[in-house]
């Protein structure tokens, strides 16, 4: 600047950019993420593996023809039994099992055919699925249902009806947690497969969140004894 001179302010580009060939960049050069921090933890905090969700909790089945023994009757329809089909298998899902793979009638694979007739095989089949899931009813099945015998609605309604009752009692919390446990009366040790004692009658090994809560108790009994302190 020279002497005498008044100083100005420079002027900045109103919008100042540089021209790359992102073009170029774009082609002959890769990106790659990172997986991993550098303390070796993973970038996302999402678990490595996806998981299925699980089954939220629902309303019981519902079904085509709620009552078939409704007065007059009502004509079983291919629908009875692929609707049932699905219902037994929500349920068996629920229940932590498999879905069941239906193989009857055995001359069709296990497809139920609108417009054929119905054998006693599917019916027995569902039997077997159900069973697997609630344990064998008491009472009894129905009677009637062999191979040259005519599908009843019972048989259908009976299936529907322990169903919907092993859905209402799946979504039903046991006061202990757990949907039985056998005990010892002489010892008062739970005897349910899952649990064990030490010699001194101090449980060692018990099911999920109920070896937390005998645990507890016991740290309780042993502090308020004396037992274990220092000193």
């Amino acid at each position: 600047m020279r002497e005498g001179s008044v100083a100005s302010a420079i002027a900045n580009p109103s919008d100042p950019k540089v021209n790359l060939p992102t073009d170029l960049l774009a082609k002959n050069n890769s990106v790659s993420l990172p997986l991993s921090r550098d303390d070796g933890k993973p970038v996302s905090d999402s678990p490595p593996t996806l998981r299925a969700p699980s089954t939220p909790p629902s309303d019981p089945p519902t079904f085509t023809d709620p009552n078939l023994l409704v007065t007059g009757g009502v004509g079983i329809k291919a629908l009875h039994i692929t609707e049932l089909r699905t219902a037994i298998n929500n349920l068996r899902v629920r229940l932590g099992l498999s879905a069941y793979p239906w193989t009857k009638p055995t001359l069709t694979n296990g497809v139920v055919q609108a417009g054929g007739l119905i054998s006693a095989e599917p019916i027995i089949e569902m039997r077997t699925a159900l069973d697997q899931a609630l344990g064998a009813p008491s009472p009894a099945y129905a009677a009637g249902l062999a191979l040259g015998q005519p599908i009843l609605a019972i048989h259908i309604q009976e299936l529907r009806d322990r169903v919907i009752s092993g859905w209402t009692a799946s979504s039903q919390m046991p006061r202990d947690g757990h949907a039985s446990l056998s005990y010892d009366t002489a010892t008062n040790r739970v005897t349910t497969s899952g649990f064990a004692y030490d010699a001194a009658g101090n449980q060692v090994r018990a099911i999920g969140l109920w070896w937390i809560f005998v645990a507890a108790i016991q740290v309780r009994r042993r502090e308020s004894s004396g037992a274990g302190t220092g000193g």
